[in-house]
């Protein structure tokens, strides 16, 4: 996503819209823009496909991250939220010194 932002000389906020738009991230994964702040990371934008819809409420825009996804537990950068059907986990990824991206992705337990 950083790279096609770089080559279409866009933000990356843009690029993750226009790549929602298009249907990208349909599947089991979404991204989240994420800013440091003095308190953490807040949301700056957040992919919202109809799979996430079931696990945590609408992101906002400002809301710290970490309040938001409310993790049980933290390991090696990956945030991890055990649900009754499966794992949801949050990856962290460096973009620039104050920015970055969450990862999220979830994994059933069967």
């Amino acid at each position: 996503m950083v790279d096609l932002a770089a080559r279409f000389q866009v933000s990356v906020e843009v690029m993750l819209r226009r790549l929602a738009e298009v249907g990208e991230f349909k599947l089991d994964w979404a991204p989240v823009l994420v800013r440091r702040q003095a308190h953490g990371f807040e949301i700056e934008h957040a992919v919202y496909p109809p799979w996430l819809k079931v696990h945590l409420p609408p992101p906002k825009r400002g809301t710290n991250f970490s309040e938001w996804f409310r993790p049980s537990e933290t390991a090696d950068r990956i945030l991890k939220r055990q649900l009754d059907e499966g794992c949801l986990e949050a990856k962290f990824l460096p973009i620039s010194g104050s920015k970055a991206i969450y990862e999220l992705r979830f994994y059933r337990t069967d």
